[in-house]
Parts: C-alpha cells; structure tokens; sequence
C-alpha cells in the first residue's frame, strides 16, 4: 500500500506553496480513507490539515455537514493539482 511517489509530490507540491508539509506513518490500527485503495492494489494516500492529534478527529460518530467550514479545502486542492502536475512532468506525458 506504500506509494512513496505520491507522498514525494504532495509534500513537494505543499512545500513550493509555503505550506509546512511532512510525511508520517500512521499508527497502527488507525483507519483512513485511502486504505480502500491500497486494499484493491491502488497507490494511494491520505492527505490531512493539521497534526498526528488530527487523526482523533477523523470520521467521529459527532461528524455533521453543518460543523464543516471547508478551511483547507482550497490550499488541499492547490497542493493536488501540484502534485499532479509534478508527477505528470516525471512521467514526461505531455498536456
């Protein structure tokens, strides 16, 4: 399930925007969305705002559509669209 080149371009791409970015492995039997993915044989991550402690507040059983703010949802899909864009240049495809 490790995709070290995914991990590589997000915190590249975060970097390059002025974001303090890291990488971390989880703890063990912690539970995140990409796990489905690498379950079916997908490179994939999970992509978090904040630090480790985040990881208590992940998909709570309090979890409402009305407490969501969207903060970070902007700088998220800046740091994807880079990441994109850097793997798409590793691969050397164009458009």
């Amino acid at each position: 399930g490790e995709a070290p080149h995914l991990s590589t371009a997000l915190v590249s791409a975060a970097r390059a925007l002025g974001h303090r970015a890291e990488r971390r492995d989880l703890p063990l039997g912690m539970l995140v969305d990409h796990m489905a993915f690498t379950e079916a044989g997908l490179p994939a991550v999970t992509l978090m705002r904040g630090r480790i402690r985040s990881l208590l507040r992940v998909h709570r059983p309090a979890d409402r559509a009305d407490r969501l703010t969207g903060i970070g949802a902007a700088a998220a899909v800046a740091v994807v669209a880079g990441a994109l864009e850097l793997l798409r240049r590793a691969s050397g495809t164009s458009s």
